[in-house]
C-alpha cells in the first residue's frame, strides 16, 4: 500500500500509521508535512512516533520545500528538500510525481501474485 499525504492530512495518516501497526508493508509519502515544523516544534504534540519502533513495516519519505512556511523536514522520516517553493503545488511538480510513481512502481515489483488478494497496490490519498 502507498499512502499519500500533503499537510494536515501527513498529521492524520502518520497519527493512524504510528498508532495501529499494519501486516502489510507501506509506504508513506509526505509532503508540505507540519509534523515536526509545527506540532513537535510550537506545540508539543508528538505525532507518528510508532513509526519509528522496528517492528513496524512503514517506509516514510517526507517531501518538502525550502520556502514552505508551513512543512518542513520530519526528523523519523528519510526528508528530502526538493528545493524552493511554497506550500501549494505540491501534486503538480515533476519531482513529487516522480517519487510516486516510483514507489507505486516498486510497491507492485514486490508484490506476489500468489499471496495477491485480486487488489493490487493500493494508493490512499490525505489531503
Amino acid at each position: 500500500m502507498v499512502v499519500l499525504a500533503h499537510s494536515q492530512g501527513s498529521v492524520i495518516a502518520a497519527d493512524v500509521l504510528g498508532e495501529y501497526y499494519s501486516s502489510y508493508e507501506i509506504d508513506l509519502i509526505t509532503v508540505g508535512s507540519p509534523i515536526d515544523s509545527l506540532y513537535h516544534s510550537f506545540l508539543g504534540i508528538p505525532i507518528g512516533l510508532g513509526l519509528g519502533a522496528p517492528q513496524t513495516r512503514v517506509r516514510w519519505v517526507n517531501l518538502y520545500r525550502s520556502g514552505d512556511y508551513i512543512g518542513d523536514k520530519i526528523e523519523r522520516a528519510q526528508s528530502i528538500c526538493i528545493g524552493s517553493g511554497g506550500h501549494t503545488g505540491y501534486w503538480t511538480d515533476k519531482d513529487v510525481q516522480e517519487r510516486i510513481a516510483a514507489a507505486v512502481v516498486a510497491k507492485q515489483a514486490d508484490s506476489n501474485p500468489l499471496c495477491d488478494s485480486g487488489h493490487g497496490t493500493q494508493t490512499i490519498l490525505f489531503y
